[in-house]
């Protein structure tokens, strides 16, 4: 099912500054009342593909959870033929422990410039990713072991995995994968989302019929 949401600018997904966020009219909260509000991001925007897109999609992904890795090779054909639409990614520790440290290794993988590889690794990687296994993740793909490693315990990186948690929380998002197009939400089932619909929605960057 496609959430309305009503934002008061697109861009308050991608900087998550302190915009109020309303539910559709069909649950709507009395008017004077706003759904809760998005934390600014401390962390840089990371993006997988189309670093040059004039529209944006914003993906809230946990690398821990199976539906992300079905989603593969739906996101990457997406990519493929929407060369202007950038895809954003908010890496979402829901999952536990691992989640954590899988969304923190993305954060540390852009101080290295190479978080495009590393998600691409990381989705066409399979099951759990401990601290051994990124770290192998990491040798095969140029990244800077020893540089990572440190940047995992920067308080800082955990504060920008946080506010991606208390985005998805602001956005009433319980499971993912969920992406954020325009002024609407996408949270159906990994195998029933309307990424014509996504498209659409975020070249227009308003709310728009899914079909």
């Amino acid at each position: 099912m496609v959430r309305v949401f009503i934002l008061a600018a697109f861009g308050a997904v991608f900087a998550m500054s302190a915009v109020p966020v309303f539910t559709s009219q069909a649950a709507e909260a009395p008017a004077a009342k706003a759904a809760p509000k998005a934390d600014p991001s401390p962390g840089p925007p990371l993006v997988a593909a189309n670093p040059d897109g004039g529209a944006s999609l914003v993906a809230l992904i946990d690398y821990e959870d199976p539906s992300a890795q079905l989603l593969r090779d739906k996101l990457a054909a997406f990519s493929k033929s929407n060369k202007d639409i950038k895809l954003v990614v908010k890496p979402w520790a829901s999952y536990g422990p691992l989640s954590r440290l899988s969304a923190k290794a993305a954060y540390a993988a852009e101080r290295q410039g190479k978080f495009a590889a590393f998600h691409a690794a990381i989705m066409n990687d399979p099951g759990s990713h401990t601290y051994l296994s990124l770290r192998d993740l990491s040798f095969a793909h140029g990244l800077d072991w020893d540089r990572l490693a440190k940047d995992l315990d920067d308080p800082k990186v955990g504060e920008a995995v946080d506010a991606n948690v208390k985005l998805a929380a602001s956005l009433k998002v319980t499971s993912g994968p969920a992406f954020v197009a325009g002024t609407q939400v996408f949270n159906d089932p990994w195998n029933k989302l309307d990424f014509a619909a996504m498209a659409r929605a975020a070249k227009s960057g308003g709310a728009v019929a899914s079909k």
